[in-house]
Order: C-alpha cells, then structure tokens, then sequence
C-alpha cells in the first residue's frame, strides 16, 4: 500500500488528466446555464462582449480575456460561455497546484486528493460556474505560488522573473492579490537576499510593475471611445484612476467598524467560512503547518494566510466570503502537507485505512455540496426577463428596475443585442415621467411604458399615471388622462 501511495504508474500524466475529466465534468453538470444568481454575475455575461467597464476596481484583464473568449467560441449562448470561462481558470489553476505539491514532494494520490478536494469546496465550486473574476485570481494565485516555489527550491532565476511577471499581471484583474505581498517578499528574503540591491532585478520588476499598471489604460481608452454602451465607472485623468484603484465607490466599506461587538460578530462569520469551506478537514491545516520540516514554506503559506484574512476582514461588504478563496488555497497546501506527514508515521492497517479515506475525501466533498452549488436548474430569473422581452415584443422603455433584474435586461439588451434589434430601452423613473406627459398613446413615436417593480409601480400611480399588471411585478404604465 505504502508502495501504491508513493508510486502510482506514470501518475504525473494520468492524475493531471484526471483532474480535468472530474472537474470539466462536475462544473458542466452543474453550470448556470443563463442569467441569474445576481446582479454582477450577468453584468460580466455581457461586458466582455460590447467591452464595457464595470464596478471598481475595474478588472481589465479579466474583461480582455473574456473578450477572447466570447470572440474566438461561438457555441451556446454568450451567457453559458462566459459562465464555462470560470470554469477552465478553475481547472487551470487546479493543474498547476498538483505540480505545485508535486515539486514538494507529495505523494500523487495525495496531491491528486486535496487539489480535488480544494476545487469542490463550496466557495471555489461556487465561483466556478458562475460569471466571475475570482476563479482568474485563483489561476494568477496558483502560477504565482508554483514559479515562486521552484524558484526557491531551484534557484533558478527564470522561474523568479515569471513568478514576477505573473505577479504583476495579476493586479489587472483583482487588487486583492496584493495581500500575497508580505509572503513574497519573505520568500524572496529567505531565497536570495542579493534580489533588494540587485539593480537588473530591480529594474525588470520595475518594468513588470509598469506593465501590470499599463492594463488599467483599458479603462481609460473605453473611457474616450466614441459611443461606448455600458460605463459603470469612467476614467478621464489619473486622479479618476487612483480613485477607483483604492476602492472607488467601496471606499466607505473598508476599515467601517464601530464597536467590539461588530468585530466580534465578524471573527464568527469568518470562523464559519473557514469551517463550511474544510469541513472534516479542519485539523490537517494545522497538522502540516506544526509537522513539516520546510520552514520557508510554512511561513510563506502562513503570511499569504494571514494577509488574505487581514484583507478581506477590513471590507464590509455582503459577498466577502468569496475573498478568502487565497486563505482556502494556502490551507489546501497546508493540507496536503500534512496528509503527507500523517502517512509517514503510519503503517499496516492503520496506512491502508487511511489511504481509503484520502482517495474518498473528493468523493465526500462532492455529496455535500453538490447540492448547495448545482446552478443548472437556476433558471427562474432566465424564464421571467425572457417572458418580459417577448411580451413587450418590440418599441418599448422599461423604467430601470433594481440592481439584479437591471443587469439581467442589459444582458439580452447589450450582450444579445436584442435593445437595438427590437427598439427596447431602459430610462430612469424621470425619464418615464416626462415621456408619459409629453406623448400621446395615439401618435405613431409612442412606445409603451414597462416597470418590473411594484414600489416603483405605486409611485408611479400615486402621481397619476394608471398601471395593469401584464403578470407577475410586469406592469404596463400609462398616461390617465390621455387614455380618455
């Protein structure tokens, strides 16, 4: 058994490929097949295609990969391709941290195992098979880590500078990564101190910073494009940018703490997110970080931890538990590590024993949230904005709705382009106002009126204008007074 655990045939080919069979196959079960689960999930389904900007930080990598992708594969629809684009930067990122534990020297099944096991975990699982950035900050992390490591254990400087360039490229997607910091430099300090006062390194890591920071000019460039279709943030001048790199409109979220009670409350939730995250892994984190012989190692997987949480504790907001991805990353290596220490101290039944229960552990991840994560049956929101568009057929406005059920029409208005082909607008709730008193239901120019909202349906009605209910929160609005 011991001889199974330490040398499967040709492991390094097939386990690979196993992963990407299991996981391809697990994610494409349960993918969202559409719009849905919220707001900013179909926001990133259409700003790909018509290359728009989002929310800050403004993720310009991601938004120019997905562009690639959308534009390269022409199967399914837009949304469901986007979707799958999660999918691959998991399996991509899942691939390289085998190798990564690999190059530790962890026995395959073990490394086959946990790297599963990290992949199906509720929030990795979760982000996969939505429209995300998170699964491409999970694949910058993986590559980091893995081209830092070797460069530790080799000495080998190429595998330096790639872990720098990545590192640097990173930024354009998600400014999080810049709690992997402290772990990096304490590397590099350790590795080779000579890196601090070597001016060629300073100078090509200079350039790989520039090179990171030149991606935000996508920003800009969309910014001053002739008739661009969605500009959630916009950047004319530097001190926009600095702006929106620091937070923008999340600014107020960070560091918002009022009393011991709010900090309390908050230790709780995040112990409940590392819990719901390992489940009946909870321990071996901790057995490998106290067991393992590489010093290096387990600081450096312990300060990418620590600044990770640090991070992702200071913002309050209602999705940060997805923040904690890099926490649960450091944590599978730490685990992995310590299966392995585990397994060196056991023998005989007690190995064999075990050894059944590391190849299960996937299995056990798999039927505990398959359930919680399996979006291929969301279609509610899919069904209702379908509904709507056909019903309203073409020549219509329809008020801006709240922030969910607004993103989804601008999917099938921008990314399906279903605005332009059918006349189907969205205006404010001033705008709906002053084309209801100032057109006539009888001209030839009028377009019908739609809200999506009862509050907003009320108001409406409260100022005079009459409504009927097409289905359900679907309300046609009109002009009383010019309907007589």
């Amino acid at each position: 058994m011991n001889n199974f655990l330490s040398r499967v045939n040709k492991p390094d080919i097939y386990f690979p490929l196993l992963i990407v069979a299991v996981l391809a196959t697990i994610y494409y079960l349960t993918l969202l097949p559409g719009i849905g689960y919220m707001g900013d999930t179909a926001k990133f389904q259409f700003l790909g295609k018509v290359l728009g900007t989002p929310h800050a930080t403004g993720y310009p990598t991601y938004l120019l990969l997905n562009h690639l992708f959308v534009s390269v594969f022409n199967f399914g629809s837009l949304a469901m391709r986007v979707n799958l684009l999660s999918s691959i930067f998991t399996i991509g990122a899942a691939l390289i941290e085998y190798f990564t534990l690999r190059q530790l020297k962890i026995r395959p099944v073990v490394s086959l195992s946990i790297v599963l096991t990290f992949c199906l975990g509720k929030t990795v699982w979760n982000q996969s098979v939505i429209a995300e950035v998170y699964t491409l900050n999970l694949l910058f992390l993986s590559t980091i880590t893995f081209f830092f490591l070797k460069w530790h254990l080799t000495k080998i400087d190429r595998f330096f500078y790639l872990g720098c360039f990545f590192y640097a490229l990173s930024f354009g997607n998600h400014l999080i990564m810049i709690s992997c910091l402290p772990a990096i430099a304490y590397l590099v300090f350790v590795t080779d101190k000579k890196v601090f006062i070597n001016l060629k390194k300073i100078i090509i890591i200079l350039l790989f910073i520039l090179l990171g920071l030149s991606q935000y000019y996508y920003l800009y460039w969309r910014t001053i494009s002739p008739n661009p279709v969605y500009l959630e943030i916009e950047v004319h001048n530097l001190n926009d940018l600095f702006l929106i790199l620091t937070g923008g409109q999340f600014q107020s979220a960070i560091f918002q703490f009022t009393s011991i009670n709010q900090v309390l409350l908050k230790i709780k939730k995040f112990g409940f997110f590392f819990v719901r995250e390992l489940l009946i892994l909870i321990l071996f984190p901790f057995i490998g970080f106290v067991l393992s012989k590489i010093k290096p190692l387990k600081i450096f997987l312990l300060l990418g931890f620590i600044g990770n949480v640090i991070l992702s504790f200071s913002y309050n907001i209602d999705d940060i538990w997805v923040y904690l991805i890099p926490s649960y990353f450091y944590l599978s290596i730490l685990t992995a590590v310590g299966f392995e220490q585990v397994i060196d101290r056991l023998s005989g039944n007690k190995l064999q024993i075990f050894t059944v229960i590391t190849v299960l552990i996937p299995l056990i991840f798999v039927g505990l949230n398959y359930q919680r994560n399996d979006m291929s049956k969301d279609t509610a929101d899919k069904v209702y904005i379908e509904n709507v568009l056909s019903t309203i057929k073409t020549n219509g406005y329809i008020i801006n709705p709240g922030y969910d059920k607004f993103e989804y029409l601008k999917y099938y208005l921008l990314g399906e382009d279903l605005g332009v082909k059918n006349n189907i607008q969205m205006v404010n709730f001033e705008e709906a106002q002053s084309f209801l008193k100032q057109n006539d239901p009888k001209s030839a120019n009028y377009l019908p009126v739609y809200s999506l909202e009862e509050d907003q349906t009320k108001d409406l009605k409260n100022l005079g204008y009459c409504d009927e209910e097409v289905f359900n929160n679907f309300y046609i609005i009109t002009n009383c007074s010019k309907n007589q």
